[in-house]
């Protein structure tokens, strides 16, 4: 698969990043959709979120430059609606969960090459406060099938610190972990 490399897309979060203000942490119920335009929020983990009008805010990158992965994520609410969320397209989607954090994207789409990645392969991120973060995924492959009468995929004990990739389509999801680590 050919490198991921979302100038435009950028450059758009970027602009849009620059004028939200509002900050959000996950475990807060929500009913509305995902937002489109990036949001900010506090490092990973986090308990709390805290508004910051004058902090800079940028987008959400994630970095794998040995899989040739440079991508921008969205946050999304980490409530009941993301064990059914489905991503479409070359749209990232970011949740933290206080304590584990997932990135969520469309089989076949920009966190393909993470799924089949080798075990030990380093990735980093950045979130909107300009935390840096970094982990070394594991070598196991999960599937994970999803209910056809409700819509969610199936989920299973999560350890704290803990880093989730997963590709999804209409039928499973396929994960990758690691351990979070700063800076």
């Amino acid at each position: 698969m050919p490198p991921v490399m979302l100038t435009a897309r950028r450059v758009a979060a970027a602009a849009a990043g620059a004028m939200a203000v509002l900050v959000t942490g996950c475990g807060g119920a929500s009913t509305t959709a995902p937002s489109t335009t990036p949001e900010s929020v506090t490092p990973v983990p986090s308990g709390t979120a805290t508004a910051t009008a004058s902090a800079a805010i940028r987008p959400l990158e994630l970095t794998a430059p040995s899989l040739g992965v440079d991508v921008l994520a969205t946050t999304t609410p980490c409530d009941s609606s993301l064990m059914s969320l489905l991503p479409t397209g070359s749209s990232v989607d970011y949740a933290d969960c206080s304590g584990y954090v997932m990135f969520i994207a469309a089989a076949g789409g920009p966190l393909d090459p993470v799924i089949n990645a080798p075990g030990g392969t380093t990735l980093h991120w950045t979130n909107q406060s300009g935390a840096a973060f970094h982990t070394t995924i594991d070598a196991n492959t999960s599937t994970l099938p999803r209910d056809p009468s409700t819509g969610a995929y199936a989920g299973h004990g999560v350890s704290s610190m803990t880093v989730f990739f997963q590709t999804r389509d209409s039928m499973q999801a396929k994960e990758r972990s690691g351990p979070i680590s700063s800076g």
